[in-house]
């Protein structure tokens, strides 16, 4: 076997233990929460020695993030397909939510209370960081124009509604179709509260004319 060969073999080896720790803490998650997993639990249900799991990981937070990572990209590129999205929110589509609907476990508990707040700002703020660079900047190099509103703000806002609607579809049991949540998602990106509300134009002008100062 020649050297090249034997690197790939062991990358293979690598990768799969990898995948074995990220499989196990997944599982745990569901079964007993993030807070009360320890690196023994992980090692164990992989089937691998502690001394493995620290071979690849600091701790358990490490192995989280990588695997958050690993999996939300996966979401990112549904959700994300090009800066069309920004423009034409039909871009959106059942695909979006039919990631959310698989790892349905997972995302159910760690947006809960037993998950991990420093889950939730590490997805929130890698959703940001995603939506800044790879839809808002390229929105002003295409159009060359500069909006007053600070490009981090919208992908804070972005990635906050996109969170927001993950949640509440998995707190309500997923009993909306991925269909039904892509339309809700994409007429309130496009008309807001007027939309949701269900509103008519002459509804959503008396009340705009109505709103305190501010808030019109």
């Amino acid at each position: 076997m020649s050297e090249a060969q034997m690197n790939v073999k062991v990358d293979r080896r690598i990768e799969r233990t990898k995948r074995l720790l990220r499989d196990a803490l997944l599982e745990l998650i569901v079964e007993k929460g993030y807070e009360s997993i320890t690196i023994s639990d992980i090692a164990d249900r992989a089937d691998v020695a502690r001394t493995t799991f620290y071979m690849h990981f600091a701790d358990k937070d490490e192995l989280l993030f990588k695997s958050i990572r690993e999996i939300y990209q996966a979401l990112f590129d549904q959700v994300v397909h090009d800066a069309s999205i920004l423009l034409d929110p039909d871009c959106i589509e059942a695909g979006d939510f039919e990631h959310v609907q698989e790892y349905a476990a997972f995302y159910k508990v760690m947006l809960s209370h037993q998950g991990s707040m420093a889950f939730f700002v590490y997805v929130m703020e890698y959703l940001a960081q995603e939506f800044c660079e790879k839809l808002l900047k390229e929105v002003v190099t295409l159009t060359g124009h500069i909006p007053t509103v600070p490009l981090q703000l919208q992908a804070y806002i972005m990635s906050g509604q996109l969170i927001a609607t993950v949640k509440w579809w998995l707190d309500n049991d997923l009993k909306h179709t991925p269909e039904q949540m892509a339309t809700i998602l994409k007429n309130i990106m496009s008309h807001g509260l007027s939309w949701s509300m269900e509103l008519d134009p002459a509804q959503a002008a008396e009340l705009r004319r109505k709103a305190p100062t501010g808030l019109a």
